[in-house]
C-alpha cells in the first residue's frame, strides 16, 4: 500500500524523478477501509507500507499503523531514513508494527550524495544509529532490518550509473563502520559479517530481532523498455499487488508509474477487485502458460521462452495467490 509518492529524495538509482504521476498522499479514510477490508477477508500475509514514496511524510501515518497493528499482523513499514528523530522512532516503535525496514541502500559519504537530499551525510548515520540503539534498549516486538543494495553486475544496462559501484570488501567495511560501537550489538554476527560473501540471501541477525540484508539491486529506472515480450514468466505476478496512493490497483509492486493498473478500489470492495474474472484469467495465463498480460509486455522482468521455462511453471503452479487466502 503506497500511502504517498511524495519523497524528500532524488536518488538517481529510483524512478521517483521520472515518474509521471501526480504527488498525493491517500486519503486516510480510503486508507483505513482498506485495513478493514483485509482484516475482515482474513488476510494474514504481508502488508508492505511501501512503493514509490517516503512513508514518513504521510501525514497520518501513525494513525494508521496503530489502526493496522490491531487488525493485520505482518504489517512491514519501509522508510530511507532520514525522518527518524527521537520522536518519530519512539512513535513508531510504540505503534507496534510488525517490522521496521530502513532502506539504507548507499552506505558510504560519497554516494549519498547522489540522494539528492538536504540531510547530511553525518545527521543521516546518526539516525539510523539512533534507531538501532532504541530498538536495543526497549522491550518492544517491532523488528528492525537494515537494508543496503549493491549493484547487480548482471544488469541489461552496464552503463547506467542507476546504482553506485562499490566492491564487495569496500561495501562490508562501510556497513561495519556505520554500525561501529553500538553496545548490544552481537560481535559474533559481526565478526560473521567480516567472513560472509557479500551480498547474501535472507539476512544476518545482530541482535534479537534486528537483522541486516545485503541484496542486490537491479535498474528500477529501466524497468519499462521499447520492445514487447509476449512470452515469458515473472516471479512477482498475482502474489505482490500493490495499491497506489490513488487508489489504482497494479499487477505488480514495482509498477511506480501505474501502467498495468486493472481497477481503483475507490469504485468497489477490494475482494471483487481481485475476484475479477479476467485478471484472474490474465494472472492463471501468465503463471501457469507463460502469456504475459498485455500492460506487462513492457517490462524488463519477463523474459522470452528459454530451455527452463517447463521448470519455472511447475513451480508456478504451487504458488500462493492472494485472493484465495
Amino acid at each position: 500500500m503506497e500511502v504517498t509518492n511524495y519523497c524528500n529524495f532524488r536518488c538517481d538509482f529510483c524512478p521517483q524523478a521520472i515518474s509521471t504521476r501526480i504527488p498525493q498522499h491517500m486519503d486516510i479514510t480510503l486508507a483505513k477501509n482498506l485495513i478493514q477490508q483485509l482484516y475482515e477477508a482474513g488476510y494474514k500475509n504481508s502488508l508492505y507500507f511501501h512503493l514509490l514514496g517516503e512513508p514518513l511524510l504521510y501525514p497520518h501515518l501513525l494513525d494508521l499503523i496503530n489502526y493496522t497493528a490491531d487488525r493485520i499482523p505482518r504489517s512491514i513499514l519501509f522508510t530511507n531514513g532520514s525522518l527518524l528523530t527521537n520522536r518519530i522512532i519512539r512513535a513508531i516503535f510504540d505503534s507496534e508494527p510488525y517490522e521496521l525496514m530502513i532502506s539504507v541502500q548507499t552506505v558510504d559519504e560519497e554516494s549519498f550524495e547522489r540522494r539528492g537530499t538536504p540531510v547530511g551525510w553525518r545527521q543521516y548515520v546518526s539516525r539510523i544509529r539512533d534507531t538501532v540503539k532504541y530498538k536495543l534498549a526497549h522491550d518492544t516486538p517491532t523488528l528492525l532490518r537494515i537494508s543496503v543494495g549493491m549493484r547487480k553486475e548482471d544488469s541489461p544496462y552496464p552503463r547506467d550509473r542507476y546504482f553506485p559501484q562499490v566492491t564487495p570488501s569496500r561495501l562490508r567495511e562501510n556497513v561495519l563502520k556505520l554500525l561501529a560501537d553500538i553496545p548490544g550489538l552481537n560481535s559474533n554476527s559481526l565478526e560473521l559479517l567480516r567472513s560472509t560473501e557479500i551480498p547474501f540471501s535472507g539476512k544476518l541477525e545482530l541482535a534479537p530481532d534486528i537483522s541486516i540484508s545485503i541484496k542486490p539491486m537491479g535498474n528500477w529506472r529501466r524497468i519499462y523498455r521499447d520492445e514487447k515480450v509476449e512470452k515469458g514468466y515473472c516471479p512477482h505476478i498475482g502474489k505482490e499487488f500493490g495499491i497506489l496512493s490513488n487508489g489504482n490497483v497494479v499487477l505488480c509492486h514495482l509498477d511506480y508509474d501505474g501502467k498495468n493498473s486493472f481497477a481503483n478500489v475507490k469504485d468497489g470492495k477490494l475482494s471483487s477487485v481481485l475476484k475479477d474474472v479476467k485478471v484472474q484469467q490474465e494472472i492463471e495465463g501468465f503463471r501457469l502458460k507463460g502469456i504475459v498480460p498485455k500492460n506487462c509486455q513492457y517490462c524488463t522482468v519477463p523474459t522470452q521462452y528459454s530451455q527452463n521455462i517447463g521448470n519455472w511453471l511447475a513451480l508456478a503452479r504451487i504458488y500462493h495467490m492472494p485472493w484465495r487466502s
